[in-house]
């Protein structure tokens, strides 16, 4: 029996669900739909970070959040640019948190 590589990565555990923590050249995201991400002026123009999603969830770079603020990991440099990580204003993790006053 054929198993396509779809079925694989689902099978073992390898498919990233909504609000997963994903990353590309060093940049972490959560996995959004493209229509989500677009509307809170996030990027998602990188394929293949989200496995097992269809076409239109990919890994959604820095909404906005917060009053002016933007979603990012929390080993990101925020603190060293002035801004303050505040929890509870972007999905996924507990270490993706909203970036402000950078």
């Amino acid at each position: 029996m054929k198993l396509s590589i779809l079925s694989i990565a689902a099978l073992s555990g390898l498919a990233a669900a909504i609000d997963e923590l994903c990353s590309y050249g060093g940049a972490f995201g959560t996995c959004q739909t493209t229509s989500w991400c677009n509307g809170r002026g996030g990027r998602s123009d990188v394929t293949g970070a989200c496995p097992g999603q269809p076409a239109n969830v990919r890994c959604c770079f820095a909404p906005r959040c917060g009053s002016g603020g933007w979603c990012d990991h929390t080993s990101a440099r925020c603190r060293e640019f002035g801004g303050q990580f505040l929890p509870n204003l972007c999905p996924g993790p507990t270490n993706y948190r909203c970036c402000v006053g950078a």
